[in-house]
């Protein structure tokens, strides 16, 4: 390690314990990082003159001796996601410290999703919500496959941005963007504040007429060369299950039978057409879990035990691993970009090297007052 990386380490080693205690002196984060005295006062001193931190006075303590520079840190910037849906824009702000500051969802007033309704949802947004005029960092989630330059290669929901960069289409401010896939950001959600927290290898199966496979290996979420992992595991699913347009529609179709049997039916013959496709993944990847997300939460639940008895007649030679469903609903990818929008945030402010993002809280206890 060069000393201009050991270096960088030990100032994001500072400005990650000052950003989870809030407010430290010197001596606090020396004792915190195994750095020095002095070490630690000059990072922290960098990071006031970044704007990440200010600085005070200790409270004068009895006896000689000058009282110690406080240290707090300065959540003022925030960073933002804009997660696309086929039917709606769902927004959510928080600052460097995980705490939400602003959560809105925003259908398609026409119930079409153009280029023009899109673009006036994210301009009315900018223009009238709170702290926008703060943000330094912002992920657009979308589903489909994007690439690394920030352009959308193949977005069958909005055919009309293919072959576009995210600024061509979006209105966004002055400052660091990045198009990501939507369901790598639900899996990057599942690894850090999910029920995927502290398993290293993952499947997340994304089903909504077919299977979009979201990948952690190794501890790493997996975009692949072309950013296309997300969704390079897409394939057609035919019969039953072909008739629900979306996972989410699993209800209604469930919801159609008349009696008990009819619907057991139906789920196992979900479950039937399903489990080779994701076997395939399994197989390939040998995940510790693999979490099901696109149902809502009741017929997720009632599709998980046939979904595993198929699965385990499938591998003959060993067990397949445990099935459980998100407890995020929804808004996983949105979670998932404001995770990846502060990491992209301190990568930047300070030279590259990433501490981990911390955990998403609530602010306030009536936040969901936005959802």
């Amino acid at each position: 390690m060069t000393s201009s990386q050991q270096r960088a380490r030990n100032v994001a080693a500072c400005f990650e314990e000052l950003r989870d205690l809030g407010s430290a002196t010197a001596s606090d984060i020396a004792k915190a990082t195994g750095l020095s005295r002095p070490t630690s006062q000059t990072i922290l001193r960098e990071l006031v003159e970044k704007g990440l931190a200010t600085e005070g006075e200790e409270k004068p303590l009895a006896g000689p001796g000058r009282p110690g520079a406080r240290y707090r840190f300065e959540p003022r910037s925030k960073v933002a996601c804009f997660d696309i849906t086929e039917l709606s824009v769902r927004v959510g702000i928080a600052d460097l410290t995980g705490a939400y500051r602003l959560y809105e969802r925003h259908e398609f007033s026409s119930g079409v999703q153009t280029r023009e309704a899109l673009a006036e949802i994210v301009e009315e947004f900018l223009k009238t919500s709170p702290h926008t005029e703060d943000l330094i960092s912002i992920v657009v989630s979308t589903p489909g496959v994007v690439d690394p330059a920030g352009s959308f290669l193949r977005v069958n929901a909005f055919p009309e941005f293919n072959g576009y960069g995210v600024r061509d289409v979006l209105p966004l401010p002055d400052c660091d963007v990045v198009l990501e896939n939507t369901v790598n950001m639900a899996t990057l959600a599942e690894a850090r504040m999910g029920v995927a927290q502290g398993y290293d290898n993952v499947v997340l199966a994304h089903m909504s007429g077919g299977i979009k496979a979201g990948l952690l290996l190794g501890g790493r979420l997996h975009r692949g060369t072309t950013f296309a992992a997300g969704e390079s595991s897409y394939l057609s699913l035919p019969g039953v299950f072909a008739r629900a347009s979306v996972m989410s529609r699993l209800n209604e179709l469930l919801d159609s039978t008349i009696d008990g049997a009819t619907r057991s039916r139906t789920l196992e013959e979900i479950a039937a057409t399903v489990a080779p496709l994701l076997a395939l993944t399994v197989a390939t990847v040998d995940p510790a879990l693999v979490v099901l997300t696109g149902p809502d939460a009741r017929a997720g639940h009632e599709l998980l035990q046939p979904l595993q008895v198929e699965l385990t007649q499938l591998f003959t030679s060993a067990s397949p691993p445990p099935l459980t469903l998100t407890e995020l609903g929804s808004d996983g990818p949105m979670f998932g970009g404001l995770i990846a929008a502060i990491e992209n945030a301190t990568s930047a402010l300070l030279s590259g090297h990433i501490p981990p993002a911390p955990p998403l809280h609530k602010l306030t206890k009536d936040w969901e007052k936005y959802a």
